[in-house]
C-alpha cells in the first residue's frame, strides 16, 4: 500500500483472480491479506465506474474528432488541390519560357541562309510538344517571331509564345469565373 497524497493511496484489488492497480481514497476500508491489498466493494465500483466515464469520454470525443474532420476535408482538399494547380501553372510558364528560348536560340544560331518565321515557329512548337501539364486539350500555344531589325549579325530576334491555361483540378473552376489565364514566355537573342 502506498500513499499517493493525503487523500488517496494506490492498492491492489483482487477482482475474480484478476489483479490491477487502483487508486482509492484512504476513507475506504482495506485490509491487507497475503501480501495483496484487498479493497472493499464500494472502492472497486467507484473505480469501474470512473473507467466507464473516462471510456465513455473518449468515444465522445472520437465522434466529435471525426465530425470535425468531415467539417475540415474539403477546405484540405482545395488546398491540396490548390497546391497541385498553382505547381502545374509554374512548370507549364517554365516550359513556355525554355521553348521560346530554344526558338530564339534555334533561329539566332549562324546557318545559310537563316531561319524563316515558319520555321522557328516549328521548332517553338516542337521543343513545346508534350511539355504542358494542364488540362488545355491543345498542347499548341501561339508563336510570335519578331525580325523587324533583319537577319544582320547584331540584330534582334524576339520570340514571344503565348498559352492559355486551363488548370488541372481548382484551375479549371476559377478560370470558369475570372476568365483564362494566359501565361506569355518572352525570348530575345541577337543574330550570331
Amino acid at each position: 500500500m502506498a500513499a499517493i497524497d493525503d487523500h488517496w493511496t494506490i492498492g491492489i484489488a483482487t477482482l475474480a483472480d484478476t489483479q490491477r492497480l487502483i487508486r482509492v481514497p484512504h476513507s475506504v476500508l482495506v485490509k491487507e491479506v497475503e501480501n495483496h491489498t484487498c479493497i472493499t466493494g464500494r472502492a472497486v465500483k467507484q473505480q469501474r465506474a470512473a473507467e466507464l466515464r473516462v471510456a465513455r469520454h473518449g468515444r465522445r470525443q472520437s465522434g466529435s474528432i471525426v465530425i470535425e474532420f468531415v467539417i475540415l476535408l474539403p477546405f484540405l482538399l482545395m488546398v491540396l488541390f490548390g497546391i497541385i494547380d498553382a505547381s502545374a501553372l509554374m512548370y507549364d510558364k517554365a516550359a513556355l519560357t525554355n521553348a521560346a528560348r530554344t526558338a530564339a536560340r534555334a533561329g539566332t544560331c549562324l546557318s545559310v541562309p537563316p531561319l524563316t518565321v515558319s520555321q522557328i515557329t516549328a521548332v517553338a512548337n516542337t521543343a513545346l510538344q508534350g511539355s504542358l501539364l494542364s488540362g488545355n486539350t491543345s498542347d499548341v500555344a501561339t508563336v510570335s517571331v519578331d525580325q523587324s531589325s533583319g537577319t544582320a549579325t547584331g540584330s534582334p530576334l524576339t520570340v514571344t509564345l503565348s498559352y492559355s491555361y486551363q488548370g488541372l483540378f481548382m484551375g479549371s473552376a476559377l478560370t470558369t469565373i475570372t476568365g483564362p489565364i494566359v501565361l506569355s514566355a518572352t525570348a530575345v537573342m541577337n543574330y550570331e
